[in-house]
């Protein structure tokens, strides 16, 4: 039974699984350590400091990311007060306009049956749903790379003269200064790859290829040139900016000569992208999709080009790359969504497709089941955070609801198969956004700096002095910005000084009236009259003091790897 049997009720589906999937218990979660802290930190300080042109963190300047996920994130604490839901309504906002930007990619490329599963396989998958909520500039830039590709599509289909081709230019060039003041250079790469393999792989008339890429190029430019006005007057401002951006940067991430933690093999993303993609990962093995791509070679269908070359070159470049974090390779989740989706219209047109193929895509009824197994293992083996009954229970009922499917969907449709492996996999996404917060202090170090943030907060008080030790919260300054913002002068002691905030040049020498070289510096505090806070990471603290701690030092509590003290 086709029961999607027209674009309306299809539509709406996807707006009602969308909405629910992206933004349900999207503030029940506190902010993890270090990204999550660092971005919403720095946001805040825009908004309290009314200087949104230079980002700032813990006092000093921070550029290691052009501004627009800050900016983002601060107009959003300014308009809906500081807290987490606020600080992840941008980013839930930004993964339902990449669900919608598929949806009209997929329809001016095919139709909406294929915008509808692209569309559905995109926001029901592990890696955009996580990344839709975890406060990173990966996200948003998927976003501005998705409706970039729906623009170049329509500049290609414009044909290169008349007003519409004005028009695309126009929308070519916006996506552009917003990627490119969300990540720099790779909002320029990722277009540019998609029109040379389009260039390479379309038929037609050499000049009218040239007509297209020379738009392209052209559209490329003038969004650099409508971002650099906050560039050059960044590079006026701060000493040593351009050089950090560009060859510390850019150039930095590229050779790992700037990467700490962040390295990994060439095939590290193979393990990303098959996990990132559940439950849809059986989808990639089916023979079809690839069938599909050869037969379609110098088709008229130019614009599958465009999604191929965005997702090949997402994937090599970020593998080739010393840096290394998962969220790397989201851009190519959304073409590579459409290009399943595409892939999957043979089925619902009642092709005959191989029996292999139809255990696949039943296949992607299990999927659900295993990944919540997989996330109580985790949460036992790997964080250490124990084996509560609950979290088994859930899981376990999950598979059993997933085994239950696969075993009945010998006898359901195709379009009933999608959408069960939706409901399932949705299902098990919410549970995990729900439950984490139970684990957010067992999450070593992405753990949550909520409950130590709030208690200083509430008990910092005029006068009273902070020193951070050992490593730096860096959430801290959005939880308690009273002991860590202007006037408080946080000190701080047995920091890395190659790590943010240091790093930046100009930044040690900034802070060095607010470093502690020694524990005999912070004994003399300790022992002072004023009331001192510290925030130590796990044992730095009395390690600092070969266990012998003053007696005048008192923990008020502990909360994951870190803790509390105070002289009073």
């Amino acid at each position: 039974m086709h029961f999607l049997n027209s674009e309306r009720k299809a539509r709406d589906l996807l707006l009602v699984v969308s909405f629910v999937l992206l933004f349900g218990f999207l503030g029940t979660r506190s902010l993890n350590e270090p990204d999550e802290g660092r971005y919403s930190s720095i946001a805040r300080a825009m908004v309290d400091s009314g200087d949104w042109l230079v980002p700032q963190f813990w006092g000093m300047p921070h550029l290691d990311k052009p501004p627009m996920t800050y900016w983002l994130v601060a107009l959003s604490l300014s308009v809906f007060g500081m807290n987490e839901w606020a600080v992840r309504l941008p980013l839930a906002l930004a993964g339902w306009l990449t669900v919608w930007g598929v949806w009209f990619l997929g329809k001016r490329i095919w139709d909406w049956r294929a915008a509808f599963f692209g569309a559905l396989i995109f926001v029901s998958a592990l890696l955009p749903f996580v990344m839709s909520r975890m406060l990173t500039t990966d996200i948003f830039l998927t976003c501005a790379m998705t409706w970039m590709l729906w623009a170049l599509c329509g500049l290609w289909q414009s044909g290169g003269g008349g007003s519409r081709v004005l028009v695309w230019l126009f929308a070519v060039s916006l996506f552009s200064a917003i990627g490119f003041l969300i990540k720099g250079p790779v909002a320029l790469g990722i277009p540019f790859a998609a029109m040379i393999l389009h260039a390479i792989g379309t038929e037609g008339s050499g000049n009218s290829r040239r007509i297209f890429l020379v738009w392209g190029v052209t559209g490329l430019l003038l969004g650099v040139g409508i971002a650099s006005p906050w560039f050059l007057a960044v590079f006026n401002e701060v000493p040593d900016a351009s050089d950090y951006m560009v060859t510390g940067q850019v150039v930095g991430h590229a050779l790992g000569t700037t990467i700490r933690n962040r390295q990994g093999s060439p095939f590290y993303f193979v393990g990303i992208l098959l996990a990132g993609l559940l439950p849809w990962t059986p989808l990639l093995f089916r023979k079809v999709l690839y069938s599909n791509l050869k037969t379609s070679w110098r088709s008229m269908l130019a614009p599958i080009w465009m999604l191929v070359g965005a997702t090949l070159f997402t994937f090599i470049l970020f593998s080739l790359t010393k840096a290394k974090l998962p969220a790397y390779i989201l851009p190519l989740f959304p073409p590579l969504a459409l290009l399943i989706g595409w892939s999957l219209l043979d089925d619902l047109a009642g092709t005959e497709s191989p029996a292999v193929s139809e255990r696949l895509i039943r296949l992607c009824l299990l999927m659900p089941g295993i990944a919540a197994v997989a996330y109580a293992g985790a949460i036992g083996w790997v964080f250490k955070a124990g084996f509560p009954i609950w979290l088994w229970s859930g899981a376990l009922l999950l598979l059993l609801i997933c085994v239950r499917a696969f075993s009945k969907s010998r006898t359901a449709s195709f379009e009933q198969v999608i959408m069960r492996a939706s409901l399932l996999s949705g299902l098990v996404l919410l549970g995990v956004g729900v439950s984490v917060r139970a684990f957010e202090t067992a999450l070593k170090s992405n753990q949550s700096l909520a409950e130590i943030g709030t208690k200083l907060e509430e008990e910092f008080q005029m006068g009273d002095r902070l020193v951070v030790w050992g490593k730096l919260p860096q959430g801290l300054a959005f939880y308690a910005p009273r002991a860590t913002g202007k006037g408080a002068d946080a000190l701080m002691g047995m920091l890395d000084k190659t790590a943010v905030p240091f790093e930046f040049p100009g930044n040690l020498e900034l802070a060095a009236p607010r470093l502690i070289l020694s524990a005999d510096g912070l004994r003399l505090l300790a022992a002072g009259p004023r009331r001192t806070w510290i925030v130590s990471y796990q044992s730095t603290l009395s390690g600092s003091f070969d266990g012998k701690l003053p007696e005048t030092l008192h923990r008020q509590m502990t909360s994951g790897r870190w803790e509390l003290w105070t002289n009073f």
